[in-house]
């Protein structure tokens, strides 16, 4: 008998909902089985009453990766199997089982459920989750991303104050197109300012 838990995972928390099998009657189910929900944070003590269950896989749904990232990482590091299930799959799943509104326990409920619906299968009768669906990477390319959005807003904050003092003790040269030399690695005029390049000024 496999044991799965499907989460739904917040701001440092998630709801999880540990499951056996399909029921005959899922919103009965549910209703009548609220103590298999899990209230979990992104602590020690959380992961422990996780890894209680012995879980054969957790199920969880791609919304906000950076929060989903940690039990994927708890899952992997405890060698149990995680899928994916896709926004719209969910919401279709949640609807058939007679889920109205979405909520976080009935969103974990719906998640567990899709490892036993016989019917959450494609055509080729192979399980509707999520392929290739690699967190990590999708997390790394979106880091370095973000990484260099934020040194691009650095870089335009420090051009304009470097511009500002300019238009005071160096009004002459505010307007000056500032270009990095690739022999360099740093703007000339820059330099010089800073007293770290030697050069005579008209050559900038």
């Amino acid at each position: 008998m496999n044991i799965i838990i499907g989460l739904d995972v917040g701001r440092a928390s998630a709801v999880g909902f540990v499951l056996e099998f399909f029921p005959s009657n899922a919103k009965q189910f549910f209703t009548r089985n609220r103590q298999n929900i899990l209230r979990l944070k992104t602590d020690e003590e959380s992961v422990f009453k996780l890894i209680s269950f012995a879980p054969d896989a957790i199920i969880l749904e791609p919304t906000g990766s950076w929060y989903s990232q940690f039990w994927a990482r708890v899952a992997k590091y405890h060698n149990i199997a995680c899928y994916w299930v896709g926004h719209s799959d969910l919401a279709a799943q949640r609807k058939s089982y007679g889920f109205i509104n979405k909520r976080d326990d009935e969103d974990a409920y719906c998640l567990a459920l899709t490892w036993f619906d016989p019917t959450f299968i494609n055509v080729h009768g192979q399980k509707r989750f999520l392929t290739w669906y690699d967190c990590e990477r999708i997390n790394e390319i979106r880091s370095q991303f973000y990484d260099l959005e934020q040194l691009d807003k650095l870089r335009t904050s420090h051009i304009n104050q470097l511009r500002q003092r300019l238009a005071v003790e160096f009004p002459e040269v505010q307007k000056r197109i500032l270009r990095q030399s690739n022999k360099l690695g740093f703007t000339p005029f820059v330099g010089w300012l800073a007293e770290i390049y030697r050069t005579h000024l008209g050559s900038f």
